[in-house]
């Protein structure tokens, strides 16, 4: 993947709403807390909602300047700099990716971070089929990535951003899956 992130966030102060996904928000209010891994936290709005509610929360970026700010945010929640693919993680109860370049073969990956019973909420942005990015794991190719250990729903959600570099996205796709109790 060929992102330059650290340009991304350096470039200006703050780039997102600094507000949690509401459609995260949605999707995992009556979730009880436990641990929680965040990919690609960015700023750390999401990684601060997941401590409010009780979580025990590692955010990753390959964003140093990310990082930093979600630290500020959170200092609660351990952080590390780096990619999905590239780090040594340990296994936890929530997988949370928003709007991440995963590697279209991150499904064994995400499976064995996965505790038993635990949940992968994956949040991206409504592409044209045309126009969707076929060498990421996205919502729309899910089934055929992950395979058919996983039970995966994928529902359209509106949402509302009035600040930041995402306000004019207003379609996205919400994947909540879970791996089969036979298949860990």
């Amino acid at each position: 993947m060929n992102h330059d992130f650290e340009q991304f966030y350096a470039s200006q102060d703050q780039v997102w709403s600094g507000n949690p996904n509401e459609n995260l928000v949605n999707a995992l209010g009556d979730v009880p807390p436990g641990t929680a891994l965040d990919i690609g936290c960015g700023e750390g709005a999401d990684v601060k909602w997941l401590h409010d509610q009780g979580w025990v929360v590692t955010g990753i970026d390959p964003s140093a300047t990310a990082i930093e700010r979600t630290r500020a945010k959170c200092p609660e929640a351990t952080l590390h700099v780096g990619t999905f693919e590239e780090l040594e993680l340990g296994t936890y109860d929530l997988i949370v990716a928003s709007y991440v370049p995963l590697a279209k073969d991150a499904g064994k990956k995400l499976k064995a971070c996965l505790n038993d019973g635990g949940k992968l909420v994956l949040l991206h942005h409504e592409f044209p089929l045309h126009q969707a990015p076929e060498d990421y794991l996205m919502p729309h190719n899910a089934h055929e990535l992950l395979g058919g250990e996983w039970d995966i729903k994928v529902t359209k959600k509106q949402r509302s951003v009035q600040h930041g570099k995402g306000k004019h996205h207003k379609d996205d796709l919400l994947l909540t899956a879970t791996v089969r109790e036979h298949a860990k």
